[in-house]
């Protein structure tokens, strides 16, 4: 996935460049490297950290930020998983009792934006998942 998000990037990176060769030919378009096409937001992308609440709105390639959120809370699982061996589970209700007060807090400020707490919502619902995944387990079920 990360070699294609990047040459997205730099596709959407020379969309831009031609903008700006447009707008110095007199084109009338939107201020090229704005707010959502900073230099700073390629750093962001290139990292996969657009999902950690530094922009307020989807940069560059707008749906990289779910695959970016995912990367981190995967490599999070792994660390957690590796570090906590068998008491992995608890790890897991702790991580989704932690967040809670997020959502009390940032609920309706998260609803104008995507992006915002993106991060921890992946979190949340990966400890969620994986949650209901164990208890599926223990219950004797496969998945079919």
């Amino acid at each position: 996935v990360y070699p294609l998000h990047v040459v997205m990037l730099l596709v959407y990176i020379a969309m831009e460049l031609v903008g700006v060769w447009m707008v110095g030919r007199g084109a009338v378009m939107r201020p090229m490297f704005d707010d959502h096409h900073s230099l700073a937001s390629i750093l962001t992308n290139l990292t996969f950290t657009q999902s950690f609440g530094r922009h307020e709105m989807p940069t560059w390639n707008q749906p990289s930020w779910s695959i970016a959120a995912e990367f981190w809370t995967y490599l999070l699982f792994v660390y957690a998983a590796h570090r906590a061996g068998e008491g992995l589970e608890r790890w897991l209700v702790v991580t989704i009792i932690a967040s809670m007060p997020f959502w009390r807090w940032r609920r309706p400020k998260a609803s104008m934006s995507p992006i915002r707490g993106a991060w921890l919502r992946c979190v949340h619902g990966f400890a969620v998942g994986m949650i209901i995944w164990r208890v599926w387990q223990q219950a004797g079920r496969t998945p079919d």
